[in-house]
């Protein structure tokens, strides 16, 4: 039994095909360049095989082929058919001769631009929302909510109990003295009063300057005056 054998012509890379047609047709890198509308930098790195030197996604490279074609009057279904089948053999090699991270990076630059932008600006406008609103903390005074006493409180009582919340990591003063609050900025202190009208000054302060002050006017009276004084007997 004889076999016959035949030779396989191997075919020349689309870009090389590409600059022989260019050639032959007798156009300019120049005229390319105009007839393109591209720098000739990039027509150059599409002749000499290094598409990843063109600062395009693969949809603008084959529409780049596609019009170079036409313009040398070649045969464009079979060129950019050729060509989409190299960049797809070419991206798998280099996937795995890439580490994991620089396949990702690689897979990224190959994002159309819109997309990327859009992501990139999400990814902006989230981290500098997050940093605006912890500016805001910073700068901004603290929450201060008194639970007791209410304002114009009349007691007898010689001790008041001042319970009260604020923002967490808050310096609290009554009067000048600072006291102890939770983790939560839960503050529950008692008080001596005087006699007569105490004037209780509360203060929530932030670790940079900001201060939050609320003002409560509380009445001690003697216990005499809260007794009750009995009534007079009528004799008949």
């Amino acid at each position: 039994m004889n076999f016959q054998t035949k030779n396989l012509e191997k075919k020349e890379p689309t870009c090389v095909q590409l600059k022989l047609l260019r050639e032959a047709k007798g156009i300019t890198l120049q005229d390319m360049s105009e007839r393109l509308k591209m720098s000739k930098c990039h027509i150059v790195a599409l002749e000499e095989c290094r598409c990843e030197d063109l600062p395009f996604a693969p949809i603008y490279k084959k529409k780049m082929v596609k019009q170079y074609c036409h313009i040398i009057d070649a045969d464009y279904a079979t060129l950019v058919h050729q060509f989409v089948e190299e960049e797809l053999e070419e991206q798998i090699l280099s996937q795995e001769k890439l580490p994991q991270s620089q396949s990702r990076l690689s897979r990224w630059n190959h994002l159309p631009f819109v997309f990327r932008l859009t992501a990139i600006s999400a990814i902006a406008l989230i981290f500098f929302g997050y940093l605006g609103l912890q500016v805001k903390k910073i700068i901004d005074p603290p929450e201060l909510n008194l639970f007791s006493p209410i304002n114009g409180m009349v007691t007898a009582e010689s001790n008041l109990q001042i319970k009260g919340q604020t923002d967490k990591e808050v310096k609290v003063m009554i009067n000048g003295k600072e006291i102890k609050n939770s983790e939560q900025g839960i503050f529950d202190e008692t008080l001596a009063l005087s006699p007569g009208v105490n004037t209780l000054v509360i203060s929530a302060e932030k670790k940079h300057g900001k201060t939050t002050t609320e003002t409560r006017y509380v009445v001690r009276e003697n216990k005499a005056e809260f007794s009750l004084t009995p009534s007079p007997t009528v004799n008949n």
